[in-house]
């Protein structure tokens, strides 16, 4: 019998907004991963949560529901290993324990809630170890992860130098700031106003050094923003992946989703349905980023925590950080 060459893994993330799972071939002796499978479904985990601090019935049983799917897809391609991360909302919920609980008795997975420092430094991984930004390696970058329910901003080299994860993403954004539909102008002005004071008192912010700081954005809404940029007709990684976006075409964006309704954001090609009632929040936030650092663009990377998760976890030896 011939050694085993690989191992198969199978990291779920648990977002505020969505599910992700990446399944990974990882080499015995080291060398690239190779990726099985790349999903993910919008569950609306933290839906209410902004209101209540508590996960609702009927999001706890779309997420459940979406992570058994995922185990059993899993199962059939003979994973040897799962790790599953919980975000955002789960560390916010008070009843995150329970939610974990039922998904531990219901798919068999154990969900570990990060702390915004492990989200963080997984983000960034996520970019650093990723052969398509390997141009960046010797450059100040800064890497933006906008979720549902927190945004991370990391600034470094090879290694972190600053970070900060704040609790506002585009769920709890849109619950707190944006309630008419379209969003008011005054709407905006208010959560505008809110992200400019939100960015000005982070130490990450405060340390600022702009010179040759070069950005790459992780998450749905930079993604969509860009699917919405190329009018995509449906998402394509391969297209995405790598794609520049300017803060000029976000504020054209910004300004088409205010002035059409929910029914016709969802009609909009390269923006995902199910998230056209929180992109307006999302795009916010990465305007506010780019023009509080006063910078002009970013880069998108389709991957995010789940890619960083996997170098962090099955391939640490060539990917310390």
């Amino acid at each position: 019998m011939h050694p085993k060459q690989h191992n198969r893994n199978l990291i779920i993330d648990v977002g505020t907004n969505s599910v992700h799972m990446l399944v990974c071939d990882i080499g015995t002796n080291g060398g690239k991963p190779r990726i099985v499978l790349d999903d993910r479904r919008i569950t609306r985990l933290g839906h209410g949560l902004t209101l209540t601090n508590e996960l609702q019935e009927e999001a706890m049983a779309r997420t459940c529901a979406t992570i058994r799917e995922f185990a059993v897809q899993a199962g059939r391609l003979g994973v040897d290993q799962v790790v599953a991360v919980g975000t955002s909302a789960l560390r916010a919920a008070r009843n995150a324990a329970e939610f974990v609980k039922r998904v531990e008795d219901e798919c068999d997975i154990k969900i570990e809630i990060i702390s915004g420092e492990t989200e963080a430094r997984c983000a960034f991984l996520s970019i650093r170890s990723d052969e398509s930004f390997r141009h960046l390696n010797g450059d100040h970058i800064m890497v933006v992860d906008i979720g549902g329910g927190s945004t991370e901003i990391i600034v470094g080299r090879r290694k972190i130098d600053n970070f900060v994860s704040v609790n506002l993403g585009a769920v709890y954004l849109t619950e707190t700031f944006l309630t008419s539909d379209p969003p008011t102008a005054e709407e905006m002005r208010t959560l505008n106003s809110f992200l400019e004071d939100t960015w000005s008192t982070q130490s990450v912010a405060r340390a600022k050094d702009n010179s040759h700081l070069l950005l790459a954005g992780v998450g749905g809404t930079i993604v969509n923003l860009v699917g919405m940029k190329l009018g995509l007709n449906h998402f394509n990684p391969r297209v995405l992946h790598g794609e520049m976006l300017h803060i000029a075409e976000i504020e054209n964006q910004i300004r088409r989703l205010c002035s059409v309704s929910l029914e016709e954001r969802k009609m909009i090609p390269g923006l995902e349905a199910k998230r056209a009632d929180i992109i307006t929040a999302g795009a916010a936030v990465l305007r506010s980023v780019l023009k509080y650092f006063d910078t002009s663009r970013i880069r998108v990377s389709t991957h995010g925590l789940r890619y960083g998760v996997m170098y962090d976890r099955f391939l640490s030896n060539t990917h310390n950080m």
